[in-house]
């Protein structure tokens, strides 16, 4: 049982045993409190990441300006609404595919995001799904129409550098297993100008 969105204590082991069965099963996430029969947003220890033969994102040279890694599982059911973060963001695939639906800055004004949490730093934005048009109003399908959108599937061994701010949403093609790393820098101080300043 895992934690909905806990981090590993130093002094724990990584048992991602029973977790990796229910994910090669397909299983449905179960939900028991604040505890999860697999991992949706677990952050952990480098020795914890070690176990899983993962090493740091390439090209960096200092984790200190890093946040703890974050293991995901998923089923091929699980998708992520369209958003963005407060921080440079790093995905690494281990098993399955994700595809990314990705929108640049830019589109902050189409997007309309509603930011939340303290320092509201996390940013849905009005369109939850823009690859699922039957799922989508047609206020939503009219501002797909102006988003500069990307989509690419993210596979076993490849990564994905997303800047902060890059709105993105995220489906499983499968079952999968990744593991990701934030900086602890944020950038939404930046993009909140960018709404009330027109010549930014």
């Amino acid at each position: 049982e895992f934690l909905a969105n806990g981090i590993r204590k130093d002094d724990e082991e990584l048992d991602l045993g029973p977790a990796l069965v229910a994910i090669e099963r397909d299983e449905t996430l179960a939900k028991e409190g604040k505890l999860r029969n697999f991992p949706r947003n677990l952050k952990v220890n480098q020795n914890a990441i070690s176990k899983l033969g993962i090493e740091k994102p390439p090209l960096v040279q200092n984790m200190q300006q890093f946040q703890l890694p974050t293991v995901w599982m998923g089923t091929s059911s699980s998708d992520t609404r369209f958003h963005h973060d407060c921080c440079d963001n790093f995905v690494m695939m281990i098993t399955g595919t994700k595809r990314f639906t990705l929108a640049p800055t830019s589109d902050w004004r189409t997007l309309k995001p509603t930011c939340v949490g303290s320092k509201s730093n996390l940013c849905w934005a009005n369109v939850p799904h823009p690859n699922a048009p039957d799922r989508q109003t047609a206020a939503h399908k009219k501002t797909m129409t102006k988003v500069n959108k990307i989509v690419v599937d993210v596979k076993p061994g490849e990564i994905l550098y997303m800047p902060a701010g890059w709105f993105h949403h995220i489906e499983n093609l499968g079952p999968t297993v990744m593991v990701n790393w934030w900086t602890k820098s944020g950038e939404t101080i930046a993009l909140k100008k960018a709404l009330t300043d027109p010549t930014y």
